[in-house]
């Protein structure tokens, strides 16, 4: 999704200026990303001292809020909108703060904020059609590329990123920064399609803990259902680093996959004896080694996550190494367990639609915590 509107908006916040001697800004609460912009820009660690002073009254943001930050001050106002924002005016002598007018400022600005925001939704929906046609080759390219271009996409050169976040975050935060994107969700994976150039931008605005798999360089519009699974492939590799960026085209000569076909065969190679096991008897044995190897191999926090005591789980261990004829205790059979569980989870994914994930998805067992805090819920063993 494009920004073809912050033109605007900076007219509006410029005229704002003009009117009150001085620049007023339009952050976003939660995210510390100006909503609406003009001539100058407010700094960052104002922004990061916004979010800090209002997080833990993110339901009812005060009514007004002082910050001093050593050479820098500012008061901060709410504005009555459905997305929470915060009204900025730096400190500045000879200002006087009219109650008055701010209240009046303020729900001018809620008004512009609501059009945005709904303009923004309409086009995020559109963006996240067009995204899943393109990603199930269900569009033409000529269609695609004009489509593109209403989202702000003009260059020929296009990367997928993927990451294990909120979709509304991911889109508000890019959009607020004017990089323009599609955005669909698929399974746990918000999947992102940018311009090239612009990858580096993305990881920039996003969350520095945030994994983040990036695709090769497309240049056909085609490829692009190949690229949705480098990043996918990608943000395995990123989880099993414990975070950060991994990008296919650097990453895929060591250990990643490249075609769905490789990676059943990579999966099958090395699990298919436990895969048929698990379907024939109805165990749990891939949920079980997936959930050990998470836990760094031990015992207790596997025996913990599967809500099983240790003295059974030893069982479905030296079950497991005898269907595949490896030790556990060995690195190099160690590693081609993990690297076997990664492909089998991207095969999973590969039936999952955007949005619209299948019954039988691979256990939550590789998926690290999420940027808010909450765990992925395990199931029974």
């Amino acid at each position: 999704m494009g920004s073809p509107d912050r033109k605007g908006n900076e007219s509006l916040l410029d005229r704002v200026a003009k009117e009150l001697g001085h620049a007023v800004f339009v952050v976003d609460a939660r995210h510390g990303t100006e909503i609406l912009t003009g001539k100058e820009r407010l700094e960052k660690r104002v922004a990061r001292a916004v979010v800090q002073g209002v997080e833990s009254n993110l339901q009812r943001l005060p009514a007004r809020l002082h910050l001093a930050l050593g050479d820098a001050s500012c008061t901060c106002f709410p504005v009555p909108s459905s997305r929470p924002a915060m009204l900025v005016i730096p400190d500045r002598t000879g200002n006087r703060i009219d109650p008055f007018a701010v209240l009046h400022l303020a729900s001018l600005i809620a008004v512009e904020v609501e059009r945005l925001t709904m303009e923004r939704e309409n086009l995020e929906r559109a963006a996240r059609q067009l995204f899943s046609q393109l990603i199930e080759g269900r569009v033409d390219s000529d269609s695609a590329a004009r489509q593109l271009r209403e989202h702000g996409i003009v260059e020929e050169s296009l990367t997928v990123a993927a990451l294990r976040e909120d979709e509304r975050y991911v889109s508000d935060v890019l959009s607020d920064h004017g990089i323009a994107h599609l955005a669909t969700t698929a399974g746990d994976v918000v999947l992102v399609l940018v311009e090239a150039a612009q990858g580096g931008s993305l990881l920039d605005v996003l969350d520095a803990e945030t994994a983040v798999g990036t695709s090769s360089t497309v240049h056909v519009l085609s490829h692009i259902p190949d690229a949705t699974r480098e990043a996918r492939w990608a943000l395995q590799a990123a989880h099993s680093r414990g975070g950060g960026h991994v990008d296919y085209a650097a990453a895929h000569p060591l250990f990643l996959p490249r075609t769905v076909t490789e990676a059943q065969n990579a999966a099958r190679s090395v699990l298919g004896a436990v895969i048929d096991h698990d379907s024939a008897h109805r165990t749990e044995l891939i949920r079980s080694l997936e959930v050990y190897l998470a836990c760094d191999r031990s015992w207790k926090r596997a025996a913990e996550v599967l809500s099983i005591h240790k003295q059974t789980l030893g069982p479905r261990l030296a079950k497991i190494e005898q269907l595949t004829g490896r030790s556990l205790g060995t690195t190099q059979d160690v590693a081609e367990c993990w690297m076997a569980l990664l492909a089998l989870r991207t095969v999973v994914q590969e039936t999952e639609t955007p949005s619209r994930p299948v019954s039988g998805a691979a256990p939550e067992a590789l998926t690290p915590r999420r940027r808010t805090g909450r765990p992925a819920k395990p199931g029974r063993p």
